[in-house]
């Protein structure tokens, strides 16, 4: 993987998924891609350089009401100006390739600079002093602007964390799909619910929930992304 960039995996999503055996086919088909992707998820955990877990941040950040492809865009375009650039850079930057320039520019570089005060801007350190993921990802919640459960629990998946969910709007479709009837969650308190109701309906069907949230995404979608 050069960089720790990680690319799209088209699938093949022409099937029909209504029961929880169509489920189950499907995750057949693309379980080997789904494993290939938490791998390198994994290594980035293991061995990226600090700039690059910073990298992954930001692009939660960007994502926020904004398609996973124009976020991924954009982060590209910025590249390693996320670590030293103004806000007024960073808005020049992104004016025009990205759907919300002036104040995730500002949200940027506000996490930037919390975390260079309280972390050495070393998100590794942040993570190793903290026991308990769920807690790790409340603190992100409550200290980087612009991140929320979802965000915050779609960051730490991408660099290698394990038990979270990501419920945005495919995820949410596709668990009333199955039944699982859940609506789009209003607060945090609402947002654990639901995660916890993702997490049962996993178990019962016997298939990891960190593959469970790539099934019903990539199915939504197309692809398995980031």
């Amino acid at each position: 993987m050069n960089d720790f960039q990680v690319s799209s995996i088209k699938v093949d999503n022409s099937c029909s998924i209504n029961t929880v055996d169509d489920l189950r086919s499907y995750y057949l088909k693309i379980k080997p891609l789904i494993e290939q992707r938490i791998s390198e998820f994994e290594q980035i955990n293991d061995t990226a350089p600090s700039f690059i877990l910073f990298r992954e941040l930001a692009f939660c950040i960007l994502t926020a009401n904004a398609s996973a492809k124009m976020s991924i865009n954009a982060i590209n375009k910025l590249d390693r100006m996320i670590l030293t650039a103004s806000e007024k850079e960073i808005f020049e930057k992104l004016q025009g390739i990205y759907r919300f320039p002036v104040v995730r520019a500002k949200y940027i570089v506000r996490s930037r600079e919390f975390l260079r005060e309280n972390w050495g801007l070393d998100l590794r350190v942040l993570f190793n002093s903290f026991e308990d993921q769920f807690v790790l990802r409340d603190y992100l919640k409550e200290n980087i602007l612009g991140i929320g459960c979802k965000e915050a629990s779609h960051f730490l998946r991408n660099v290698g964390f394990k038990g979270f969910t990501i419920l945005d709007k495919h995820v949410i479709s596709m668990l009333n799909q199955m039944r699982c009837m859940v609506h789009k969650p209003k607060s945090k308190k609402e947002y654990k619910e639901i995660e916890q109701k993702m997490i049962e309906f996993a178990k019962n069907i016997n298939i990891d929930v960190d593959h469970l949230d790539f099934i019903l995404w990539s199915y939504k979608s197309g692809e398995i992304f980031k």
